[in-house]
């Protein structure tokens, strides 16, 4: 593989990564600007993220960057050199499993029973390569991807419980994105050589990963006399299990089908509301919300080997 795109590919991770970081300083800055803010205002629904928080937050966040570090020792390798790049784009479908949220409202924490989240599209791309050294008759590869979907949450009647107590309640709706960067480990079998196809036509493979995981979530305040929106982001890491299969059009072109089973940690959010009003007096609403995502997803697309 050529000196100039490793390090086009270098430059890539470590701009992903970047903007990651910023992102996620950003939005703790916006947290800690709130938490001064609130001082002297009447405050309903919840507590403030404690300072401890905060740090936890950014420690987290700081904890990625071993990703970058890995996937730039790898592509600078000397068995990086000898090996089967490849690059792609895919398209294709979320599908979550309803899960259980928790949460603090009015300060009792909240467990909520069976709370769907939609399927969405979701879009991404990929970069990796495959050793040239055989291991029972295939190749083992490494793979940096990411993607992108929405698991949105709509309004809807769930089961609750609190303090020994449950029953029925409306679960305010909010709109979730999700990004990923993975780290992929691969195995494939190429099948269907020929003089045409020397590396084979056809490659079923199957492999697991580690990814960070960056979440937003925004939803709409309930308390306050003109209600708004509100919302938070949090990095958390998740692991995902994928199999597929390629077919070669040419010798460098192929298309591939995938399925994908993506858990994730609990993601924390701290919503905190811009200043308003509760019949008069200036209040924010502060609420928080843990969730996980259990997703599989149907994904298709088109990948350059070189």
């Amino acid at each position: 593989m050529s000196v100039m795109l490793r390090m086009a590919c270098s430059r890539v991770v470590l701009c992903f990564f970047a903007a990651v970081e910023c992102f996620g300083a950003r939005s703790l800055k916006a947290q800690e600007l709130k938490e001064g803010m609130v001082i002297g205002t009447n405050v309903v629904y919840g507590a403030l993220p404690s300072s401890s928080v905060l740090a936890e937050r950014r420690l987290r966040l700081g904890d990625y960057w071993g990703l970058v570090v890995l996937a730039s020792v790898l592509l600078w390798s000397p068995n990086f050199a000898a090996s089967e790049p490849y690059a792609g784009l895919f398209v294709g479908a979320a599908i979550p499993d309803s899960d259980v949220e928790s949460g603090v409202f009015q300060f009792q924490k909240v467990t909520f029973k069976d709370v769907e989240s939609d399927a969405s599209a979701l879009f991404g791309g990929k970069a990796g390569f495959f050793f040239d050294t055989t291991v029972l008759g295939g190749n083992l590869g490494l793979e940096l991807e990411v993607y992108h979907f929405r698991p949105d949450i709509e309004t809807q009647t769930v089961s609750f419980s609190t303090n020994g107590s449950g029953g029925q309640t409306t679960f305010i709706g909010a709109d979730v994105h999700v990004t990923t960067v993975g780290l992929n480990g691969l195995y494939r079998l190429p099948l269907g050589r020929s003089s045409d196809f020397p590396e084979g036509r056809f490659h079923p493979y199957a492999g697991v990963g580690l990814g960070a995981f960056i979440a937003s979530l925004e939803t709409r305040t309930t308390a306050l006399d003109a209600n708004t929106t509100f919302g938070d982001t949090d990095v958390k890491p998740g692991f995902q299990a994928v199999a597929g299969t390629r077919f070669f059009l040419t010798r460098h072109i192929a298309l591939f089908t995938e399925y994908k089973f993506v858990h994730t940690a609990d993601f924390k959010f701290n919503l905190v509301s811009d200043q308003g009003t509760r019949l008069g007096v200036p209040t924010v609403q502060i609420d928080k919300l843990e969730l996980n995502l259990t997703t599989h997803m149907l994904e298709a697309g088109i990948a350059y080997h070189w």
